[in-house]
């Protein structure tokens, strides 16, 4: 019986590192895949606003038009300054906020900036691209993406794993506890029958 809690010990652990693992290659890859679409996302619409004479709200929602359907929550534009010259999440053409986001002042020092959070079924995708005109940088984009079907697709598959890990462990258990109590009423047969033999009668089977 000791032998088999040990082997259940020893493969609980290992199923568990292979659970946390799983999780975290999962994570990874959506993580990647969200970074080259979002990044390259905002990097279309910087080449575009940045390509423009004026950069107006009405010209940037003129120029965010050609590019056809971005898939976004919102999106900012900013001049060099942080100010906002555009949001899409706001109604009024004037604008006289400053961004204080933090990818969007890491990007007008001429960064590209990515973060993704995943948190109740949804991954929140954020990226700020510096906007570069005439060969300087003269603002910003920023775009947020809220994907609640790719993070309800890593919440299934997270859960999978998880249901796949306790099924094996359970099922390593019962095989561990009935080859155990095989095991031992063989050897209980076996000792029983050397103490017989010990004893004188050497005839018993």
């Amino acid at each position: 019986m000791r032998f088999a809690l040990t082997f259940v010990l020893i493969t609980g652990i290992v199923l568990l590192f292979l659970n946390i693992y799983c999780s975290k290659f999962s994570r990874q890859l959506f993580y990647e895949s969200k970074q080259s679409a979002t990044i390259e996302m905002a990097q279309l619409a910087a080449n575009e606003i940045g390509s423009l004479d004026v950069q107006t709200p009405s010209a940037i929602v003129t120029a965010i038009s050609k590019m056809g359907d971005l898939s976004f929550d919102r999106l900012v534009v900013t001049d060099i300054t942080g100010l906002i010259i555009y949001d899409s999440t706001s109604d009024s053409q004037q604008q006289t906020q400053y961004a204080t986001f933090f990818q969007i002042s890491t990007a007008l020092q001429g960064n590209r900036v990515f973060t993704c959070n995943y948190n109740d079924g949804s991954m929140c995708s954020e990226a700020a691209i510096p906007i570069v005109s005439f060969n300087t940088i003269s603002g910003c984009v920023y775009i947020m993406e809220l994907d609640t079907e790719l993070g309800n697709l890593l919440n299934t598959l997270q859960n999978g794993i998880f249901t796949v890990t306790v099924l094996l462990e359970l099922g390593l258990l019962l095989f561990s506890i009935i080859y155990a109590y095989r095991f031992s009423g063989r050897m209980r047969k076996i000792m029983a029958s050397m103490d017989i033999i010990q004893e004188g009668d050497y005839n018993h089977k």
